[in-house]
């Protein structure tokens, strides 16, 4: 079923607004703050931390961390059952290296690039390298890290809604998406194809960092984290605005447990805007202070698994 079936969900009233500080809710990032925790570190060596539980992660994830902490302990014990990824320490052993490649159709070139695409596949898995393809206008290629990331794509993002058109995602026949020197232009100056293979901002390069993300449908409400600890409502609006995608519903800033970076969640009309504004606004750059290097600010699907399939179920028995 496509994610139309999904229609708007209900606001977030007082009540469910309490349970965000809950201890068995996984807690946003920048309630704990890594020891350098703005700016051009974060780009460089925090960007693929997950994004909920304040944990930071990456392959230099030891290169900047002052105090030993064990976040896989944390992790387990503040995530619920409802968020359960399926990654854990056996993630990326004995995955094949065939079939890591998805063919992406339903993208126009006047709208799509490979920084939007990889904008919305990181949330599911490694977007290794984009291209897209010039007889075929409407598709692209990826490939991706491994066969679980392959079937987190086709699951939970195929038949998204996002700029008019529906993306649909398949497995590929191709084992490898070959290298392309000579990419053309896309209509927005952008090349073709982008090799994101040592790109900082995976979020699924350990075992570690891939168990932290929640894999889940899109929704209306987006998690938006690792921002300047003075981002308001007010700043928040603006930064959606100047990418294009206006934040239509309501704003939360969570508590803040540390004064280096903030987080909350925003909300929208439909999934369908709240698809674009992750391909529009996820990993911009945000200023803080004068000669000090921005923020890069994240965003995540906000929801659980177990919700969109109670969903999916109410949908199906009211159209039986």
């Amino acid at each position: 079923m496509g994610l139309k079936a999904l229609g708007e969900q209900p606001g977030y009233t007082s009540s469910r607004r309490a349970l965000l500080s809950n201890d068995q809710v996984p807690q946003p990032f920048g309630s704990s703050a890594p020891a350098r925790g703005y700016g051009r570190d974060v780009y460089d060596n925090q960007a693929a931390s997950a994004p909920f539980n304040g944990i930071p992660g990456g392959r230099d994830r030891g290169s900047f961390l002052s105090n030993p902490y064990d976040y896989q302990q944390d992790y387990n014990k503040s995530s619920s059952g409802s968020y359960n990824t399926g990654y854990g320490a056996d993630y990326g052993k004995g995955q094949p290296q065939e079939g890591v490649v998805i063919m992406v159709y339903g993208l126009n070139h006047e709208d799509f690039n490979c920084e939007k695409l990889f904008n919305l596949l990181c949330c599911y898995g490694n977007p290794l390298k984009i291209k897209f393809m010039r007889s075929k206008k409407d598709t692209a290629m990826v490939e991706m890290g491994n066969g679980k990331e392959v079937s987190n794509a086709c699951k939970y993002l195929s038949e998204a809604n996002c700029f008019g058109t529906t993306v649909t995602i398949r497995p590929s026949k191709s084992e490898v998406l070959n290298e392309v020197h000579q990419p053309f232009e896309l209509p927005d100056g952008t090349p073709s194809y982008k090799d994101f293979r040592h790109d900082r901002r995976l979020r699924f390069s350990t075992q570690e960092a891939a168990a932290r993300n929640r894999i889940v449908y899109p929704t209306t409400t987006l998690h938006w984290y690792n921002a300047p600890p003075t981002m308001d409502e007010s700043r928040l609006h603006e930064v959606f605005e100047e990418k294009g995608a206006p934040i239509t519903g309501s704003v939360t800033v969570f508590k803040a447990k540390s004064e280096r970076s903030s987080s909350g969640i925003c909300e929208f009309e439909s999934v369908d805007k709240a698809i674009e504004a992750m391909a529009l606004v996820n990993h911009t750059p945000v200023e803080h202070a004068e000669g000090k290097p921005p923020y890069i600010l994240k965003l995540a699907f906000y929801g659980s698994t177990k919700e969109y399939d109670e969903r999916q179920h109410r949908g199906s028995r009211h159209h039986h």
